[in-house]
């Protein structure tokens, strides 16, 4: 484990009593920074959220969202952002109580995804960070929890969560009755009202919130940030949903949405949510035609025989060419081969059913493994002698179809079992809020 993936193993009692002498010595020396900072904006069973800390995350946040960095809005999105701060902490306690670690490559992947993620050169994270005055600490912390968090459902709920046949059998049944109807692509922002009489505080946070994506504030990195939904590791993506599949309070809104549009606050179980409408479609059924059939991708090189040439020069032409070809052994060397010997009526075909090739060049390469050398084919012109690039029945194609269906079943199920464990945990959690 790495230096920074160690900070987040050592104990409660261990964090606490650091911060207290780190406390007692500042009030004892009295520095002009740092005092602010290090007061305390919560306390999770025996461990201390700072303000620092909570200044560093609006920070990051306020950066990668676009929201205009001043103090109406921090002071606004601090409480949201605090609860998050708070949740972290519940799933780093609860991930180290199963020693559940994170691996440093598992650390560098999503360092590197947050990169691309938003548009920083490859290797130039800390540069940039430094840059705008961030905490890369703050940043690692948020990315190591989403992986213990992921890694401790995962291990906790997938022994509980298996998916029969008959469960993909239902969906694929469900999807063919709903042909013709409509589907939503939709991602959400959800605000969780824990205490009723918090209600017009999580409102006004709410506005605030809709008020920065009105002004351009990006809404995944928005929902990353501060929805407390399962979907905001994902930027709040909910994914293909019908009306009959979410609750009735949105139902209307989304309904008579345009794409790119964004709710107003709606009032939900449990909370408030903000809806973007990013696509919508007609749900055309799921094609698993049992038939035998494939889908073809070649490479075909044509190799030209003069018009009235002798039968001796034919053939030397289709050796010559069959021995130039023996070491070919991929599609991407018949292209090499065909640009080599300047052969401009060769080239790529498909992807097509088998059923619509000519009779000829089914008959080549009918039973013709892959990656390899057919037989030459006469034809008007020259000789083809082609290569199968791929092959994909339809029934392997129904059984991608059935484990894309499977897995979609196992994170809709895990991300359920997610946001139970975390609302338990909460509720056996002793949380201070001083900020």
């Amino acid at each position: 484990m790495s230096s920074i993936a160690a900070i987040y193993y050592r104990s409660k009692s261990q964090n606490f009593w650091l911060f207290f002498v780190i406390l007692v010595l500042v009030l004892v020396f009295k520095p002009s920074l740092g005092q602010d900072s290090l007061r305390i904006a919560a306390v999770v069973n025996d461990q201390v959220i700072s303000v620092f800390d909570l200044e560093s995350r609006l920070s990051l946040l306020m950066k990668f969202s676009q929201v205009p960095n001043n103090k109406e809005a921090r002071t606004q999105l601090a409480p949201i952002v605090l609860r998050q701060l708070i949740d972290e902490t519940i799933k780093k306690q609860e991930a180290k109580r199963l020693k559940i670690k994170v691996k440093d490559n598992e650390i560098a992947q999503s360092l590197i995804r947050f990169e691309k993620k938003n548009g920083i050169r490859s290797g130039q994270l800390d540069a940039y960070l430094k840059t705008f005055g961030l905490n890369k600490i703050s940043l690692q912390e948020k990315l190591i929890t989403e992986i213990l968090w992921i890694n401790l459902v995962r291990m906790v709920h997938a022994g509980t969560t298996k998916i029969t046949d008959q469960d993909v059998n239902d969906v694929i049944s469900e999807v063919e009755r709903n042909k013709g109807k409509t589907e939503f692509l939709i991602s959400e922002i959800f605000l969780s009202l824990d205490n009723p009489s918090k209600e017009q505080m999580l409102i006004t946070q709410g506005y605030k919130i809709l008020q920065e994506l009105e002004n351009g504030a990006s809404f995944p990195a928005i929902a990353n940030a501060l929805s407390q939904s399962p979907t905001a590791a994902a930027g709040g993506n909910l994914g293909w949903v019908r009306l009959d599949h979410v609750e009735n309070s949105l139902t209307k809104p989304i309904s008579s949405m345009k794409p790119g549009q964004i709710s107003k606050l709606i009032k939900t179980a449990g909370g408030f949510k903000i809806i973007l409408l990013r696509d919508k479609r007609v749900v055309r059924g799921i094609n698993l035609d049992s038939k035998i059939d494939s889908r073809i991708t070649l490479y075909q090189n044509f190799f030209p025989i003069p018009p009235g040439a002798k039968k001796t020069l034919e053939k030397k032409i289709i050796l010559s060419a069959q021995e130039r070809l023996k070491t070919v052994t991929s599609c991407s060397g018949m292209k090499d081969f065909a640009q080599s010997y300047d052969l401009p009526k060769s080239g790529p075909l498909g992807p097509l059913s088998e059923n619509q090739l000519a009779p000829n060049i089914r008959s080549l390469i009918s039973n013709l493994p892959d990656k390899t050398i057919s037989k030459p084919l006469k034809v008007e012109g020259g000789i083809i002698i082609a290569m199968v690039c791929s092959r994909e029945t339809l029934e392997t194609r129904e059984q991608k179809h059935r484990i894309a269906i499977s897995d979609q079943i196992f994170q809709k199920r895990l991300a359920t079992a997610a946001e139970k464990y975390l609302s338990n945990l909460r509720r056996e959690t002793f949380i201070d809020i001083r900020f």
